[in-house]
Formats: C-alpha cells, sequence, structure tokens
C-alpha cells in the first residue's frame, strides 16, 4: 500500500530572512508551491534515513527534494498562505 502525503497549494506572502539555500534561493512573493512525499521506510540495511519531500514551485516548475528537517528550516524564512483559486461563477 502506498500513502502519498501532500498540502494545499500554499502563495509566499513573505520574505523573512534571505537565503542561498538551493530552490529557495529563487522564490518570489507570489509564487505558489506544493510540498508532497510518499510515506515510506527511508533506510539501507540496518540504517534508517530522514524522511524526504518533494517541493514544487508552480511558477518556475522547478522541484527539489529535502530532508523534513531541512525542509522545515528552510520554509522558516518565509510566510505562506494557503492559495484559494477563484470560482469563476
Amino acid at each position: 500500500m502506498n500513502i502519498f502525503l501532500s498540502t494545499d497549494l500554499l502563495v509566499v506572502t513573505k520574505i523573512l530572512k534571505k537565503t542561498s539555500a538551493i530552490f529557495f534561493k529563487n522564490l518570489i512573493v507570489g509564487d505558489v508551491i506544493r510540498i508532497f512525499g510518499a510515506l515510506k521506510r527511508q533506510e539501507r540495511g540496518r540504517e534508517l534515513y530522514a524522511f524526504h519531500l518533494k517541493v514544487v514551485n508552480t511558477r518556475t516548475g522547478e522541484t527539489h527534494v529535502e530532508s523534513i528537517t531541512n525542509l522545515c528550516n528552510r520554509l522558516s524564512n518565509f510566510e505562506f498562505e494557503v492559495f484559494e483559486v477563484e470560482d469563476e461563477n
């Protein structure tokens, strides 16, 4: 059984701190991202590895894979809101 995790679409509303981290250094206010990944055990032999998630920038199409710990640190440099799709009716 495969279990996939995904966030809502998130829009960058504010940059709290500039970063030189790959992918995140190119984020600008207004960019929309989504974070997702498969919930599965990451191991090699008897060693366990950190859970990794993929981040996608919908404006540029750029993707990046990051451990959940590093991702949390990177995301703390930004403020986000859930991206609301306007109803055309």
